[in-house]
């Protein structure tokens, strides 16, 4: 079913659209006759839940859970819709550039302080703040003067975001900008509490007594390492609408584990990750399978900076000996959907899908079709790049390091599939270093010390701006070690264009030749394989749904 987004403004809102935004349909209203626990995973540790300092997917998530946005973006019956947060209602000015959210005055945080606009400012102010070290600050892009506050060129108060008193909040945007009331649901957008941050200082968010929530959840207990336990939140606005007394989060790394635990139902939730999971999960009546594409992106991406990729040729040479298939296959199961450009196949621009109906939407496939149809050979480009960077002409003395964020297995079977490759399409002997996330995420995006990397990315909002401004140059991510002003500035023009034509072409054209630099590689965009217990109701299964877990239920 093709998603279009209802942007409900304030001006416009009745009772009727609000009830709709705060229950779905199907749950049950009547006091729980025992303890609702929702069962499930993470892959890993968070490193730290602040909304400012957070670097992964799964601080993310808990985040999502335990505190409150300003607008909630949600999937009902097959559309998007933009619903109250912490803000009850919202307008925008005649062209779209000056936002006011009147804030909810039954939001409180879990021990009873009023969440403020000056909560608001705060948290976009320290996020903007180079001082912070915000790893996603540039998220804040759109909101005016961000540029020169980031760059310390203004002080923070210059940060286009005001408090007009306790429950008014204003963001004024350098121009107006469709897709923003979508960015809000986005975790760099939440509010944060000043006393306690400053109070815990870089400790905040480290443990259940250095956290506050305001959202549908509570940190209840982090044992490191092992799990998080989050508990309804009884002091949440909309705490009628949370079903769960409980959802239980276990810290598992390893894929049998995982099975086994789904298995035996010490867990309600598992992702399958290999076609046999996929066929043996269905087959079982006790199971409810939900299956969509997602927005995360596996990629490759090269240091243009410094080293070896400097030369385009060698980097060109590299992303042609990737087979992208055979890496689905070899890694995957064949399970996921082999990428043709960095934007995911899910997203759209103007209710219309962004790779169905962009001319450039099979820009990787064209690319190797030219390539190869004309003879190409990846290992005789290379020695071309070689020869020109003065590397010499034998591949097999080029050396190159490419780095993984995962330990685990089945992160060094990754490595070995690029070792692999890279011997048997180019001759090169490839060195790897694998690292948990915190060391792999300072080298690649703090110090830059990387040749070549591989990573994930999952898209928090629906609009290609979002995929692709991780390369805009400066930006604190990938950007920083490729940067060409041209996809600068197609970027920023599309990000704030209104006519969805023009946008679409716009954010065409810098992909293009984004993909033409050969700066990054995509592989895969995963196709989720989510099974349920069929006792658990409601499940999120929409690929830029916010809900989180506060919508699901437990109906045994």
């Amino acid at each position: 079913m093709k998603k279009t987004i209802a942007l409900i403004l304030c001006l416009v809102m009745v009772l009727g659209l609000f009830a709709g935004c705060t229950k779905k349909p199907g749950g049950d209203t009547n006091p729980p006759a025992e303890l609702k626990e929702f069962r499930t995973s993470i892959g890993q540790e968070p490193t730290v839940l602040d909304v400012s300092r957070r670097t992964e997917a799964v601080a993310d998530n808990i985040i999502n859970n335990t505190v409150e946005s300003l607008v909630r973006y949600e999937d009902h019956n097959g559309e998007y819709v933009v619903c109250p947060g912490d803000a009850k209602s919202w307008e925008s000015n005649a062209d779209g550039s000056v936002w006011t959210f009147h804030l909810n005055e039954k939001a409180v945080w879990q021990d009873g302080v009023p969440v403020t606009a000056q909560d608001y400012v705060y948290s976009l102010q320290r996020s903007a703040d180079p001082k912070t070290g915000s790893a996603y600050s540039y998220y804040l892009d759109p909101v005016k003067n961000f540029a020169e506050v980031n760059s310390g060129k203004l002080s923070v108060d210059q940060l286009g975001v005001r408090a007009i008193d306790d429950h008014t909040l204003e963001i004024t945007l350098n121009s107006a900008m469709p897709a923003f009331l979508s960015m809000l649901s986005g975790t760099l957008y939440f509010a944060q509490r000043k006393d306690l941050v400053e109070k815990y200082g870089e400790a905040y968010g480290t443990d259940v007594d250095k956290y506050v929530s305001n959202g549908p959840f509570i940190l209840e207990s982090w044992t490191h390492n092992n799990s998080i336990v989050l508990a309804k939140n009884p002091t949440y606005w909309d705490a009628d609408s949370v079903k769960l007394d409980k959802v239980t989060l276990s810290i598992l790394s390893d894929t049998n584990t995982i099975s086994s635990a789904f298995e035996s139902g010490e867990l309600d939730m598992i992702n399958a990750s290999s076609r046999d999971w996929v066929n043996r999960f269905s087959s079982q009546s006790t199971n409810v399978k939900y299956e969509y594409l997602s927005t995360y992106l596996l990629y490759v991406f090269f240091n243009c900076k410094t080293g070896p990729f400097t030369n385009e040729k060698i980097r060109k040479a590299f992303c042609m000996a990737i087979d992208a298939e055979e890496y689905n296959e070899l890694l995957w199961d064949g399970l996921h959907k082999v990428a043709y450009g960095v934007v995911p196949d899910c997203m759209s621009v103007g209710g219309l899908n962004y790779r169905q109906n962009n001319p450039n939407h099979d820009i990787v496939k064209d690319q190797r079709t030219e390539f190869f149809s004309k003879g190409g050979d990846p290992k005789a480009l290379l020695i071309e790049g070689m020869k020109e960077a003065g590397l010499g002409d034998d591949p097999a003395q080029l050396k190159v390091t490419f780095r993984y964020g995962d330990p685990s297995d089945f992160g060094r079977k990754v490595a070995d599939f690029y070792i692999q490759t890279f011997k048997d399409k180019l001759g090169v002997t490839l060195n790897t270093n694998v690292t948990d996330w915190s060391i792999y995420y300072s080298a690649i995006i703090k110090d830059a010390d990387f040749e070549m990397a591989s990573m994930g990315w999952i898209s928090d909002y629906d609009d290609p701006a979002e995929a692709m401004s991780r390369y805009v140059s400066n930006c604190g991510l990938i950007g920083d070690t490729y940067g060409d002003p041209e996809v600068d500035r197609l970027l920023k023009s599309a990000a704030k264009e209104l006519d969805a034509s023009k946008r679409m072409k716009m954010y065409g054209d810098a992909e293009k030749l984004l993909l033409d630099s050969y700066s990054t590689f995509p592989l895969v965009t995963k196709n989720n394989y989510i099974f349920v217990k069929n006792y658990v109701k409601n499940f999120p299964h929409a690929a830029f749904d916010k809900s989180g877990y506060k919508y699901i239920d437990i109906v045994k």
